[in-house]
């Protein structure tokens, strides 16, 4: 009869060379995975731009209504230049005052309090009323400036992307009380759990230059934003279609807070490689992660060693 302790030994020094096999593999995993911060720049490939497919210096509002786009407060007539809704204590206005080029700007504003909901003030830019269909189409790049005249004192939206028609699922730029631009929706809906988040702080009575590249594949679903050049935050985005749907700028804030948002010079574009004439442009980024959060990879990878070393202990 083979001695217990022979088989034992035997076993168990096959059960460490697979288990050393196995740790190989999740170290190599975690240093692949692992990528850092430096080299985001790369997923905004200004050379790769293609459509410019819309764009507004906010004269008017002819770049909205003349494709039915809707707007938020509506207009009365098409050719107004200022809207507003006495109930929800909100209007918009293509002002003189407060501009970044040309001979007006938009001010969007929450004029008061409101005692039920949240409450904005909004163009939307409607990419499935556009022909032909370019909402199933992304990723895009959109910049836009915006200028803020006082301090947020509970949260402020200050742009919104629709991956589907009826705004189901949506990736936002939000700034709270501590003036640190941040995404939410990322990775899922009503979330916030960036991959990166720097400590930059939006200023207020100047203008910002405020970029966005967003990707919507089901896939490799990214969004990055920049301030300035400055990049703010980044996020995966989980569970879109591939597609933009509507677009919000102007604002969106909480009931409890009465703020004046200015937007001017907003500009998107659809991202190459190819583009709508040539073919269809997808992204092939891989998801970009820091050491403050950690990758599905990186967790799993975390996760065999954290195993491994049980397995080791219990023998």
């Amino acid at each position: 009869m083979t001695n217990r302790k022979t088989v034992k030994a035997k076993l168990l020094g096959k059960m460490k060379t697979s288990q050393l096999i196995l740790l190989f593999f999740a170290l190599v995993t975690f240093a692949f995975c692992e990528e850092t911060i430096e080299g985001m720049e790369q997923i905004l490939p200004k050379s790769n731009l293609c459509d410019l497919l819309f764009s507004t210096s906010y004269e008017n509002f002819d770049a909205y209504t003349s494709v039915g786009y809707s707007i938020v407060p509506p207009l009365k007539n098409n050719a107004d230049l200022s809207s507003s809704d006495p109930d929800l204590k909100v209007s918009l206005e293509l002002q003189d005052k407060i501009v970044h080029s040309g001979s007006r700007a938009l001010k969007a504003s929450a004029t008061d309090y409101h005692d039920t909901t949240d409450h904005g003030a909004y163009p939307i830019i409607q990419f499935s009323k556009t022909s032909p269909n370019i909402a199933q189409f992304s990723p895009i790049y959109a910049e836009i400036f915006i200028y803020l005249d006082s301090k947020v004192s509970v949260y402020q939206n200050l742009a919104t992307f629709s991956s589907d028609d009826r705004n189901k699922r949506t990736i936002q730029v939000n700034v709270g009380e501590n003036m640190k631009p941040t995404l939410y929706g990322v990775p899922q809906q009503y979330q916030t759990a960036t991959t990166y988040q720097s400590d930059y702080v939006l200023p207020t009575n100047q203008w910002v230059n405020m970029t966005v590249y967003l990707d919507t594949n089901p896939r490799f679903g990214v969004v990055a934003v920049w301030f300035d050049g400055t990049l703010a935050s980044v996020g995966r985005v989980m569970n879109g279609n591939g597609g933009i749907y509507n677009v919000f700028f102007g604002l969106q804030n909480s009931q409890w807070q009465i703020a004046n948002t200015y937007n001017d010079d907003l500009k998107i574009w659809s991202v190459g490689p190819k583009c709508f004439g040539v073919g269809v442009p997808r992204a092939t980024l891989r998801p970009v992660t820091t050491s403050n959060a950690p990758s599905q990879a990186t967790t799993a990878a975390i996760a065999i060693v954290i195993a491994l070393v049980i397995a080791t202990l219990a023998f």
